[in-house]
């Protein structure tokens, strides 16, 4: 204890206290150095360790979707068939049909339309006997198709008329009754260069324009004239005579 205290040696005790400080304060620097050194070093190892890792990678919620949208490649596996994948399926077959040309139509042999005998296309000719003592008259009317087409004859109503006439006097037209009319309802088809001959009547009696009271007188014996307008056609005149 002595030594510790009061130091022994050649030199004075001043000198060993001094240097008991100095190597106190050494020491005392030296731990203080050692601390700072180790919290300096404890502080830095956590940020190094985690630089020093490679971050694992993280699975954001596009990627999930995208992992679980994608189908895996798997052989033995069946492909679902989705009712949008057949309707898809569907339109394709149809657009393929839909597609294709459609073959052309077969020309077929069309029936030619005949059309009605005009004006210029027909002669009209009326004959008689010279001499009638029947109590109806009856007329021969021929019509030769003068055209180069076949046509259609039509003696519809108003398109014939037969007028009677004694001199100046009107005796009887077709066209004053309807139920006289001379041909209304008859046609015939003609063909290039073809006649058709038919008859009108005269009943023997009087009529009045606009299927008024016609008189009753009969006709007497005497010389008539027979005019007939056929289609736009007015030969001429014939006469006769009624015994």
């Amino acid at each position: 204890m002595k030594g510790f205290r009061e130091p022994v040696g050649e030199h004075p005790a001043e000198v060993y206290w001094r240097r008991r400080i100095v190597l106190a304060v050494a020491l005392v620097v030296l731990v203080l150095i050692g601390k700072l050194v180790w919290s300096a070093v404890a502080s830095g190892v956590e940020p190094e360790s985690s630089a020093s890792s490679s971050p694992e990678p993280t699975v954001t919620a596009s990627a999930e979707s995208d992992a679980e949208a994608t189908p895996r490649d798997d052989p033995e596996a069946e492909p679902e068939t989705t009712d949008e994948a057949e309707a898809q399926a569907d339109e394709a077959a149809i657009e393929e049909v839909s597609s294709e040309p459609e073959p052309s139509p077969e020309p077929s042999e069309t029936t030619p339309v005949i059309g009605a005998c005009g004006k210029d296309d027909i002669a009209v000719a009326l004959g008689s006997k010279a001499s009638i003592a029947a109590e109806a008259v009856t007329f021969d009317v021929t019509v030769t198709q003068t055209g180069d087409e076949p046509c259609l004859l039509d003696a519809a109503e108003g398109a014939s008329a037969l007028l009677v006439t004694s001199g100046s006097t009107r005796i009887w037209s077709s066209a004053d009754c309807e139920a006289t009319a001379t041909l209304a309802g008859k046609e015939w088809l003609l063909a290039s260069g073809k006649s058709k001959t038919f008859q009108v009547s005269w009943p023997r009696a009087w009529s009045s324009e606009g299927c008024g009271v016609p008189s009753t007188r009969e006709p007497q014996p005497g010389t008539y004239w027979a005019e007939l307008t056929f289609q736009g056609q007015t030969p001429d005149a014939i006469p006769f005579v009624l015994s």
